[in-house]
Parts: structure tokens; sequence; C-alpha cells
């Protein structure tokens, strides 16, 4: 889950170290946005504390 789909998600195609600013940027807002973890997301999660 954490790698993503190497068709689907740009994380699964970058290597493991050594990435640009940018990369890592969008290496996180993919994880963030994945609909796999956010379906797995704990249902009592409050994000507005």
């Amino acid at each position: 889950v954490l790698m993503g789909d190497k068709q689907a998600d740009i994380r699964a195609r970058l290597p493991a170290d050594g990435l640009s600013s940018e990369e890592q940027v969008a290496a996180l807002l993919n994880l963030a946005t994945d609909p796999n973890i956010l379906g797995r997301t704990f249902a009592g999660w409050e994000p507005w504390v």
C-alpha cells in the first residue's frame, strides 16, 4: 500500500532516496490523495482538532 502501484502512483516509480524537493512533494501529494490509503483511515478520525 505504501509504495503504491507502478502504473498509477508516482511514488512507486521514484527511487527510495535522493529525491529532489519537487519529487518529494509529488510523492507526498500522491500518498495523501490515494483512495486506497484514504479508505483505510480510522472511522473515528477527527481531523478538525
